[in-house]
């Protein structure tokens, strides 16, 4: 339901090039922001995978099981790069956002 926040839990198996919420978001039009426990997953197929994040907090962001880096967020929306690995790969990119994280679009590279 739009701009009210709902529960979410990841689907089993999250197909390649797909993405899934867990936890609490609140989605609106043009993005859906964090609240309790909000993950999300992507599986990718690209060299790098970016992300417009917006609002305030920090995103983990974990690749394949790895943690890669630690993302702190404040203000308006701009393009973050969550994962770059020099050549096209595919992989399983989990973030985990506190509340109040923004996102809004995924691009690659």
């Amino acid at each position: 339901m739009k701009n009210a926040a709902a529960r979410y839990r990841f689907p089993w198996p999250l197909p390649l090039g797909g993405f899934a919420l867990s936890g609490t978001w609140t989605d609106h039009a043009q993005e859906a922001t964090a609240g309790t426990d909000a993950k999300l997953e992507l599986r990718f197929l690209a060299q790098e995978v970016y992300l417009v994040l917006g609002g305030r907090g920090s995103l983990d962001v974990i690749v394949d099981g790895h943690h890669v880096k630690t993302i702190h967020v404040a203000g308006v929306p701009k393009l973050y790069t969550l994962y770059d690995a020099g050549f096209a790969t595919s992989g399983r990119l989990l973030l985990r956002a506190s509340p109040g994280i923004q996102a809004y679009d995924f691009t690659f590279g």
